[in-house]
């Protein structure tokens, strides 16, 4: 990911970044880049003008979660949430509980 507060900039460290990595026979796959965009997602999380979020998708897949069955399944949840943790307030205090039922 680069970023810059000016197109004009952008385009200068680009053109570094790209030359840099021609030099060491660095190779990019055009269909994985995305040039000049406000928005990008990048391991679960959304990088744009207002900053950092959740990606949308995995929040929609966590929504959809069904109830966990057991010990293993909760563990598995909550691990999942813990990866977004970031962005929802008071998060250790809403999951104690949960964590609770994980204790033998």
């Amino acid at each position: 990911i680069i970023w810059a507060e000016t197109k004009d900039k952008l385009k200068m460290i680009l053109e570094e970044v790209l030359k840099k990595a021609r030099e060491a026979g660095i190779k990019f796959n055009a269909k994985k880049c995305a040039f000049f965009v406000q928005e990008v997602t990048f391991l679960g999380h959304k990088f744009g003008p207002n900053g950092m979020a959740a990606d949308d998708l995995k929040v929609k897949a966590m929504l959809a979660l069904k109830s966990p069955a057991n010990k293993k399944a909760l563990q598995r949840i909550l691990g999942m949430f813990n990866y977004l943790s970031q962005y929802i307030p008071h998060f250790s205090d809403k999951t104690s509980s949960l964590r609770e039922l994980l204790k033998d």
